[in-house]
């Protein structure tokens, strides 16, 4: 009933100003209106609200018309990259840069030494030879984003908002996006006969793991959520695609990391509950492959969680979300 009455508003006052002058509270309802669809929604009520989002901030002159007004401008951003997310399609407003933004190590306590994230050099070739050379740095923005969640806990929200962290976010998600575009990843391929090999297979994956991971730990989706669900179903359908059992021998800790992120991203039950159980059965094969190896960085005999993070630490870093919900999925799983 409230979303009937809030749309029934929102159409009186654009009928009242004949599209001309909208108040931005109105943008602002609109692109509230697109994320709850995008969230957990219709893609055809998503699509009706972007458009009239975008038909609007093109009558007040394009996003930078509203650049003074940065808590609008995020929600407008969002609900494009949103919408590309959760529809497998591609951002609608041009990328908008902050050129300006202090590196986050500016925002860190004095004394205080920001981590590093060290990328396999397999991974790294990888990447660059498969055209994909901006995930290197995307991979340590990500690193730089997640640790620095966990340096803020105390003090929440406001230490976010004064390193612009949604700003942040948000350029990472629009260049994963793009990558995702240009690599061919939109439709994944699930013949057996038609496995990418060599490390390049993991690629793929890899882009829609970091996707799945930004909605699950960077901007904190409700649990549960549609979106969630849907990126986990995703990211299934590619590595259905590829070699596992050879992408695992070739950079084991990155596949382990993906598995985990898969099912922490489906869920319980419902839903995502077939899904969730699938990256766990995938989980224990590799388990049971490495300890048919009985050498390497894990010990023969068994893994334990702690042996679990030494290896996920070196892949990004963990902040307490993910640490909690892959050391719950790995407990019920394993």
């Amino acid at each position: 009933m409230y979303l009937h009455e809030a749309i029934s508003a929102i159409n009186s006052t654009l009928a009242q100003t004949g599209g001309r002058d909208i108040p931005t509270g109105t943008i602002a309802a609109v692109a509230c209106l697109a994320n709850m669809e995008n969230l957990n929604g219709d893609r055809s009520r998503a699509l009706i609200h972007l458009n009239g989002l975008k038909q609007m901030v093109e009558l007040k002159g394009g996003l930078e018309s509203l650049c003074i007004n940065r808590v609008l401008r995020r929600l407008i951003l969002w609900a494009d990259l949103c919408n590309a997310t959760r529809w497998n399609s591609t951002p609608r407003f041009p990328f908008v840069p902050f050129p300006d933004l202090l590196p986050l190590s500016s925002f860190y306590s004095p004394g205080t030494e920001p981590p590093t994230l060290l990328i396999d050099p397999t991974l790294a070739d990888a990447a660059l030879n498969s055209g994909n050379g901006r995930l290197l740095p995307l991979l340590r923005e990500l690193h730089s984003l997640a640790a620095f969640i966990d340096h803020t806990a105390p003090y929440g929200i406001v230490a976010l908002e004064q390193a612009s962290y949604p700003d942040r976010a948000y350029m990472v998600e629009y260049v994963l996006l793009d990558l995702i575009s240009h690599s061919h990843t939109h439709s994944p391929t699930t013949s057996p006969t038609h496995h990418v090999t060599g490390a390049v297979g993991i690629i793929a994956p890899l882009l829609h793991a970091l996707l799945l991971y930004i909605y699950s730990n960077i901007r904190l989706t409700p649990v549960g959520g549609r979106i969630r669900r849907t990126l986990a179903s995703r990211l299934r359908a590619f590595l259905e695609g590829v070699d596992l059992a050879n992408l695992h021998s070739i950079l084991p800790h990155l596949v382990v990391w993906i598995l985990i992120v898969g099912g922490i991203g489906a869920g319980r039950g419902g839903e995502g509950g077939g899904d969730r159980g699938w990256f766990a059965m995938c989980l224990r094969k590799v388990w049971q492959q490495q300890l048919e190896l009985e050498e390497g960085d894990f010990k023969a005999g068994g893994w334990s969680w702690d042996e679990i993070l030494r290896g996920l630490k070196t892949v990004l870093w963990l902040e307490r979300g993910f640490a909690e919900g892959g050391k719950e999925f790995w407990e019920e799983e394993m």
